[in-house]
């Protein structure tokens, strides 16, 4: 079965009804370059992109604009940044911390990591988790 019959073209949104990945994004196997007994998988939204738009240029990643993980429709992809593509995504949609606080005017900011994820960081939690921490030393 090719790829394009894994895919259902009956809305706006080209559903992936072919595998997916624990994370919910479709996946296709092709051998791998130069070597025809192996496989390799793809993100399904990746291939159709390249092969209907071309290359994704390098350091972006695709953001589906439809918030529909196995949507493979290029109309619905934009080459991004991470950090872009984060700020997008479900996260950023949160209005508050776990603690309650609301993340709006100087309460929050954006903490980049090592690993390349992007985050926002309540600074009233951070205030407190600074003055237990300094509590704690002060005890030793």
């Amino acid at each position: 079965q090719s790829f394009w019959d894994r895919v259902d073209k009956t809305d706006g949104c080209w559903r992936w009804m072919g595998s997916k990945i624990p994370k919910g994004y479709g996946q296709f196997s092709l051998p791998r370059p130069y070597r025809t007994s192996k496989r390799y998988s793809y993100l399904a939204h990746r291939l159709a992109f390249v092969e209907l738009r071309g290359d994704i240029p390098d350091g972006l990643e695709l953001d589906h604009l439809c918030s529909v993980r196995l949507c493979v429709n290029p109309d619905h992809l934009e080459p991004v940044t991470h950090q872009e593509n984060v700020k997008r995504g479900w996260w950023a949609q949160r209005t508050h911390c776990k603690n309650g606080h609301e993340f709006s005017g100087d309460n929050f900011f954006w903490a980049s990591y090592t690993s390349g994820s992007t985050r926002r960081v309540c600074r009233t939690c951070l205030a407190a988790t600074w003055e237990r921490y300094k509590k704690q030393r002060a005890l030793r």
